[in-house]
């Protein structure tokens, strides 16, 4: 039985104790010994008690009395090297010579073995998968360096040069949904980071309950899919973006501007990510802003489809043709206009430009939602506190959706409104009860942010393109936070 288990803890109790190992006087026990990204032989005639190599390779000609585990590189065994315990060989490739002795499990994994004739382990000889020897340099050299483009891999740039025909053919082809993404991100680039950022980090919790369900288990593909498309779309604007604040040029119908703006921005976004760290976060940041312009767009483009309300009107009489018009008298009072009714609220139009909602009414109008979340949580006798949660964001989207209302709005006079004076959909409540958890969960920074705006906005009122106003008596509310 191959001891997995045992092989995974000794390669992290090796690691940690070679790394604080000092060097042996005689008559000391054989070292442990760990390498990384180096090659390391063991000389005829020599001992080691463990022996670990990360992203390297090792020549064993003499004694590992523990197990020997190499990863990322390749391994020699000479004639007179010998593995008391197992020998472990991940993506690379391992050649035995005559002579060469392994008593526990010999395991490869992503490489090829060549041994002589006759040579058998005294435990399992496995093997698993094809070769991934080609992968491993930019496993070693890119990933664990945390940058993508590693320059002196040619097939990288293979890569790169593919990805850059699809970047050109989709601006070719797709230029007013590109077109869109890019106003997105010179009008509010903060914005779409944050709704980016959304999208990220809802993707794989919708995944799972979709997932979970059998009619919602076939979207999963789909919505991948769509992730993918969108995440190609904000890439080729986000590039464009780049290379058109470079250029500084006014050109931006032509065709030609169009493809140079987009090499040139290409280019400068690749540069970071040949540089370790700096490179997945570069990779990482252009994402979430593809990912964002891309999001941004698709909902601009459905609310332009939903009609504006058109305002009510009587049809308006005319006096004829034949009679003179009545001149008022000088000395009679002007006609008086009607009073207002005291219950009519005032139109959403007009909410749009009402008075911004201070923080602390805010937070004392979610409080009070809040605390009845918890009464009515109380009285469900549910055990697990993310109920809780997924409680209070229904309660939110009903009530927003129902009658732009919740319990603690009314309390504290607050409405929550469309910036554009539409009245709030349900799409809406689910975006801005979505993009709450974003802002929540980011040490509450989403919700701080109201500080700093002046238009009193958080996160999720960006996201959502929601503002929270004080309305007058009568005029209904909306509490959020």
């Amino acid at each position: 039985m191959i001891r997995f288990g045992t092989l995974v803890a000794g390669i992290l109790l090796t690691a940690g104790g070679a790394l604080a190992q000092e060097p042996d006087s005689p008559g000391d026990s054989p070292p442990e010994v760990f390498e990384f990204g180096s090659h390391y032989t063991l000389p005829a005639g020599q001992s080691v008690e463990e022996l670990v190599i990360v992203g390297g390779s090792a020549t064993i000609r003499g004694q590992v009395e523990g197990d020997a585990v190499v990863i990322g590189g390749s391994a020699e065994l000479a004639g007179t090297g010998s593995v008391d315990g197992d020998f472990v060989v991940v993506g690379g490739s391992v050649a035995v010579a005559p002579g060469a002795e392994v008593d526990g499990d010999m395991v490869v994994v992503g490489g090829g073995v060549d041994t002589p004739p006759g040579f058998t382990p005294g435990g399992e000889l496995v093997t698993v998968g094809p070769s991934i020897q080609g992968l491993i340099p930019f496993l070693t050299r890119g990933v664990l360096m945390g940058r993508p483009i590693v320059p002196d891999l040619p097939w990288i740039w293979a890569a790169v040069a593919v990805l850059l025909a699809v970047f050109l053919g989709v601006n070719l082809v797709f230029e007013n949904p590109v077109r869109s993404c890019i106003q997105v991100l010179e009008r509010k680039p903060l914005t779409t980071f944050l709704i980016g950022l959304l999208v990220v980090v809802l993707a794989g919790p919708a995944s799972v309950l979709l997932a979970v369900s059998v009619v919602g288990l076939a979207v999963v593909p789909f919505l991948w899919a769509a992730l993918v498309v969108a995440a190609v779309m904000g890439g080729v604007a986000v590039s464009r973006w780049v290379g058109g604040a470079a250029l500084r040029s006014t050109d931006a119908d032509g065709r030609g501007h169009q493809a140079l703006a987009l090499l040139l921005g290409f280019a400068l976004i690749c540069l970071p990510m040949m540089v370790p760290v700096l490179g997945a976060v570069s990779l990482a940041s252009l994402g979430v802003l593809a990912l964002g312009a891309s999001a941004v767009a698709v909902a601009a483009g459905l609310r332009k489809e939903q009609p504006a309300p058109v305002p009510a009107s009587g049809p308006v009489e005319t006096a004829p043709m034949s009679e003179a018009p009545v001149e008022a008298s000088p000395l009679s009072p002007p006609p008086e206009d009607p009073p207002p009714s005291a219950s009519q609220a005032p139109p959403l139009g007009d909410l749009a430009s009402s008075p911004r909602a201070t923080f602390l009414a805010r937070t004392g109008a979610f409080l009070l939602d809040v605390l009845l979340v918890g009464l009515i949580f109380g009285f469900m006798d549910l055990d697990e506190g993310r109920w809780f949660v997924a409680l209070l964001i229904a309660y939110h989207v009903a009530l927003w959706t129902w009658k732009g209302t919740t319990v603690g709005g009314v309390v504290a006079k607050l409405q929550v409104v469309r910036t554009d004076g539409l009245p709030l959909a349900f799409s809406d409540a689910v975006v801005r009860g979505l993009a709450s958890i974003l802002s929540a969960v980011a040490l509450g920074l989403g919700f701080f942010w109201i500080l700093k705006e002046p238009e009193r906005e958080s996160w999720h009122d960006k996201i959502a393109g929601t503002c929270v106003v004080s309305v007058p008596k009568g005029g209904g509310g909306s509490g959020a936070a």
